[in-house]
């Protein structure tokens, strides 16, 4: 008689794909998947005031913009996060903003940029939806006298064999 194992995993996990470019000194550091915030950071060695600049964020048809207070400053090598008005963070400039009503919206496909107040972008996110699936499996032909130690019912993946 011939015993037969085989042995599959599969598993698959979503993230997102995300690619960003920055000019002038500020980057978009992180957008949260969840929508709960988006992460700037000064990466230059000097203060940057992001006075009536523009942040901008598609996912899908939808889109939140907001727009800084003319006085805020991030520091050099600090950063700025702005939050959706749906989290129970606290409104604390310069670190940390709460949009008043807005939410940031999630998509498959999210793009999110940052203008100067003459409109230029200086710094853009872009994350695409991005699937990962890893396959894995194990299979052994083995022959022999058939007994009742060597045989597994393929069906029943509950069975355990050592040998």
């Amino acid at each position: 008689s011939e015993a037969v194992e085989e042995y599959s995993q599969r598993s698959s996990s979503s993230g997102y794909a995300r690619s960003a470019s920055a000019k002038g000194g500020i980057d978009i550091a992180e957008v949260d998947s969840e929508g709960k915030f988006i992460k700037l950071e000064n990466t230059t060695s000097k203060d940057i005031a992001l006075g009536s600049w523009v942040l901008e964020h598609k996912a899908g048809e939808q889109e939140t913009t907001f727009k800084f207070h003319r006085s805020l400053v991030i520091k050099s090598g600090k950063t700025a996060t702005v939050w959706s008005s749906d989290t129970e963070t606290t409104h604390n400039p310069p670190v940390d903003l709460v949009m008043k009503g807005k939410r940031w919206f999630v998509a498959d496909e999210m793009t999110t940029t940052l203008q100067d107040t003459d409109d230029v972008e200086v710094a853009t996110c872009t994350m695409s939806k991005s699937s990962l699936r890893s396959v894995s499996s194990y299979s052994s032909r083995r022959s022999g006298r058939g007994g009742s130690g060597d045989e597994v019912d393929a069906r029943d993946d509950k069975n355990c064999v050592i040998m």
